[in-house]
């Protein structure tokens, strides 16, 4: 079924994003919620030309968390 293998695939990349972050915080990163939307963006576009597709879907996970939080339709 189409559903099943797409929630799977969605699971998997999200185990990936999970792996990224932790993996980022003990490297020392924090303050994701304190960065401007614009900085969020600029290292969203930098990680696509670099091809790092967890970390961009990390990054445009924490714009998409401010603009819910402000609100923002989705």
């Amino acid at each position: 079924m189409e559903s099943a293998k797409l929630n799977n695939t969605v699971n998997d990349f999200v185990v990936e994003m999970k792996k990224r972050l932790t993996e980022k915080e003990k490297e020392g990163y924090e303050g994701w919620d304190d960065n401007t939307q614009l900085h969020l963006l600029q290292r969203a576009k930098t990680k696509l030309k670099q091809g790092k597709y967890i970390d961009v879907a990390n990054l445009v996970m924490m714009l998409w968390y401010r603009s819910k939080a402000k609100g923002v339709p989705q």
